[in-house]
């Protein structure tokens, strides 16, 4: 990719967007502000769940088409990028347990394809029902009782990861991009 950008003048990056979640800008304050004390070591986890079957399928865990660090080279320089950010530093080294669960994956026979050719007004049509279905989980959670809050908790969470995940994105590529307007509160 590195060739093939250089080549074309293209930019090539990886977007470590995690650092923008309000939880490690919060962490990474306390850090500065000495609140921490000093951190020695740090160990964590990078728990998903999208690809908790054998037959889920996804090109990170296809060696030919994400290279030999599979899922990694994708996730785990998320969570270094992440802890680097908090730390103000670089890490200087990694020590990780890697294990594969499923030896054997069942891949889709025909192409998994993530996007469909969609016209302009389908698109507008997906954003607004999107855009409903979050209002309504907004009300569904707002007058919900204790007892079903913390049975759906799970589910509202990996939502709201998911949600800041990906505004994390667009906040970083309009940022370089120069579309982020500071003067209207954001920087």
């Amino acid at each position: 990719m590195v060739k093939i950008a250089r080549a074309k003048n293209l930019a090539n990056c990886t977007f470590h967007n995690l650092r923008y979640y309000p939880m490690v800008q919060h962490l990474r304050r306390l850090r500065e502000s000495g609140e921490l004390g000093d951190i020695l070591v740090v160990q964590g986890t990078y728990s998903q769940d999208w690809l908790l079957y054998d037959t889920d399928w996804n090109w990170r865990i296809d060696s030919k088409a994400n290279g030999r660090s599979r899922t990694f080279g994708d996730i785990g320089t998320h969570w270094i990028d992440t802890i680097s950010f908090i730390l103000g530093t670089r890490a200087e080294s990694v020590f990780a347990h890697l294990e594969t669960f499923h030896k054997t994956r069942k891949r889709p026979r025909g192409e998994v394809k993530t996007f469909a050719k969609v016209d302009a007004k389908q698109w507008a049509a997906t954003i607004e029902r999107f855009d409903q279905g979050m209002t309504d989980l907004e009300a569904l959670v707002q007058s919900a009782p204790e007892a079903k809050l913390a049975e759906w908790s799970p589910t509202i969470a990996n939502i709201s990861a998911h949600n800041a995940y990906h505004i994390g994105e667009i906040v970083m590529v309009r940022k370089e991009q120069g579309a982020w307007d500071p003067s209207k509160g954001v920087k």
